[in-house]
C-alpha cells in the first residue's frame, strides 16, 4: 500500500481456525475456508512477529557437510551443539519529505567567468516511501546486519506464547529510539551523497511505523580435521551466513519474551446497525454498510459512525475521493498566530486543512493536491448524506493520525517552494490540532 516492501502474515480465522494468509499492512481480510468477512485488530504495543521456518535439524546437518565439501575441506568429525536461535530485527517503514536547494557559492572578485550564486537548479521537492531494516541484537557480533530485501518474501507469524514457547528467542538490546534516529541520519547521509555538497538537504520522515521480526538462525559447533569451528545456517536461504574459528557462546534466550498479550487477532467485520457484513476492503479505515447506508470508522477496537460530508450540488455520476479535514486553531490565539500567518503566505484558508485519505501511486503529487484543495479562492459547503450506494467511490486508507502527520511536513514543503524558509517554530513543534472528520469530494 505504501510502496514499501510488505511481508505476509499467518495468523488463523475467528470462526473456523483455518489459517489466512494476509499483508501487514492489511486491516480487513475474507476468510479462504468458511468465506467471513474478517476485521484485523492490532494491539497498540509494537507488533512482534517470528519468521516461519521448518528446517530439521538433519538438514541443517546435511547442508553444513556440502558446504564444506564443496571447499574441499574436512567434513565434520564431531558435533559439540546444533541449535537455533531467534534473533531479533527492527524494522521501520515511512515516507520520507525530501527538501533539496542550491547552495549559494559566492565566486571571488577576481574570476569574471562565474556567477555570484550557483543555479544548479531550483528546490526540489521528494516525497517517497522509505524503509529500513537492522540487527537488535548487538551481543551476536556474527549475526546477519539487516534482513535487505527479504521482507517482501517473508511469511511472518505473530509471537503468541501458546504456539512459540519452544523457540529461543533473543532479547533486542537495541532501543526502538536509536533504530529510529539512525533510519534519520541515514536517510540523510544517503541525499546528501547522491546530491553532491553543493545543495543543502532537509530530510523529514513521517507516518513511520515499527515491527520486531524474530528471524531464524542455526548455530552449529563442531570439530573436524581442521579443529574447531562455529558456524551459522541461513535456514531461508539455505545457506551458510557466518564461520569463525574456535568455539563461540551465543547469548541467552530471553525468558521474558511472552509476558506481552498478543499483538494481533481477527474479529467479524459487521455492521454495529444491522449486523450485515462489511466490504473486504483491506486497507481501508472507513466502511459503508451496503445495507442500511450507514459508514463506520475503524478506530483499533471497534467501529464508530461517521458522517457522510460532502460539497452541496454533487451529482450522482461524480467519483468521490475521500480527504480528512482539520478544523484549523482559531488565528487570534496567540499559539497560532505563527501557523496563521504561514498560510497567509501561501494564500490558504484559516479555517479548514484538507489531506488526502486515499492511496496516490505517485507521492509526489500529494502536495499539489493539497495545495489545490486548501486555496483561499475554494469555497466549499458541506452537507451530510446517508452513503450514496450507487456512487462510485475511492476508498479511505490513510488513517487520521496518519493525515495530521502529513500537515507540517506538506506546509513546509509548499512553504520552500515559494522560497519562504520551512524551520519556522509553527512547524517544527506544531500547535495540537483537533481530531478531524472525513469528508468526500468529486476529482
Amino acid at each position: 500500500m505504501s510502496g514499501t516492501s510488505t511481508c505476509r502474515l499467518a495468523v488463523r480465522c475467528c470462526f473456523c481456525g483455518g489459517e489466512l494468509d494476509l499483508d501487514e499492512a492489511g486491516r480487513t481480510t475474507r476468510c479462504a475456508h468458511c468465506d467471513s468477512v474478517l476485521r484485523v485488530v492490532r494491539s497498540a504495543a509494537t507488533p512482534r512477529y517470528t519468521v516461519r521456518s521448518r528446517t530439521q535439524k538433519r538438514e541443517v546437518k546435511f547442508h553444513i557437510d556440502r558446504h564444506l565439501k564443496s571447499q574441499r575441506r574436512p567434513l565434520v568429525s564431531r558435533w559439540e551443539s546444533l541449535e537455533e536461535l531467534w534473533i531479533p530485527y527492527w524494522r521501520l517503514t515511512g515516507i520520507l519529505f525530501r527538501l533539496d536547494r542550491p547552495r549559494p557559492v559566492f565566486a571571488p572578485d577576481t574570476s569574471p567567468s562565474t556567477g555570484a550564486e550557483d543555479d544548479d537548479g531550483n528546490l526540489e521537492v521528494t516525497i517517497s516511501p522509505r524503509e529500513l531494516s537492522l540487527c537488535a541484537e548487538s551481543r551476536f557480533p556474527w549475526a546477519l546486519p539487516s534482513l535487505g530485501l527479504r521482507p517482501q518474501a517473508l511469511t511472518l507469524a505473530p509471537l503468541d506464547a501458546d504456539t512459540d514457547t519452544g523457540k529461543s528467542l533473543l532479547a533486542p538490546t537495541v532501543r526502538l529510539e536509536e533504530v529510529h534516529e539512525q533510519f534519520r541520519r541515514s536517510l540523510e547521509a544517503v541525499s546528501s551523497a547522491y546530491l553532491g555538497p553543493r545543495r543543502d538537504v532537509t530530510v523529514r520522515l513521517v507516518n513511520t511505523r515499527a515491527m520486531l521480526v524474530y528471524f531464524p538462525i542455526w548455530v552449529a559447533r563442531f570439530t573436524n580435521a581442521e579443529g574447531r569451528h562455529t558456524l551459522q545456517f541461513d535456514p531461508l536461504a539455505m545457506r551458510v551466513a557466518g564461520e569463525t574459528a574456535g568455539w563461540r557462546e551465543p547469548p541467552l534466550p530471553d525468558s521474558g519474551v511472552f509476558t506481552t498479550p498478543d499483538g494481533i487477532r481477527c474479529r467479524p467485520h459487521r455492521c454495529p446497525q444491522c449486523g450485515f457484513d462489511l466490504p473486504a476492503w483491506e486497507y481501508a479505515v472507513v466502511f459503508p454498510c451496503e445495507n442500511c447506508d450507514r459508514l463506520w470508522a475503524d478506530t483499533g477496537d471497534d467501529l464508530q459512525p461517521m458522517p457522510v460530508q460532502v460539497p452541496d450540488g454533487v451529482g450522482g455520476e461524480d467519483h468521490l475521493f475521500p480527504f480528512w479535514r482539520f478544523t484549523l486553531p482559531n488565528p487570534a490565539r496567540q499559539e497560532h498566530t505563527e501557523l496563521a500567518r504561514l498560510l497567509d503566505l501561501l494564500q490558504l484558508r484559516h479555517d479548514s486543512f484538507l489531506v488526502p485519505a486515499f492511496e496516490i501511486s505517485n507521492p509526489s503529487r500529494l502536495l499539489r493536491l493539497v495545495e489545490r484543495y486548501n486555496r483561499r479562492d475554494v469555497s466549499l459547503t458541506w452537507i451530510e448524506m446517508r452513503w450514496p450506494r450507487r456512487q462510485p467511490a475511492v476508498p479511505a486508507v490513510r488513517s487520521a493520525e496518519q493525515a495530521a502527520e502529513l500537515v507540517a511536513p506538506l506546509l513546509s514543503a509548499a512553504l520552500a517552494r515559494r522560497g519562504v524558509s520551512p524551520d519556522s517554530p509553527a512547524l517544527v513543534h506544531p500547535p495540537a490540532l483537533p481530531r478531524p472528520g472525513l469528508v468526500w469530494l468529486p476529482y
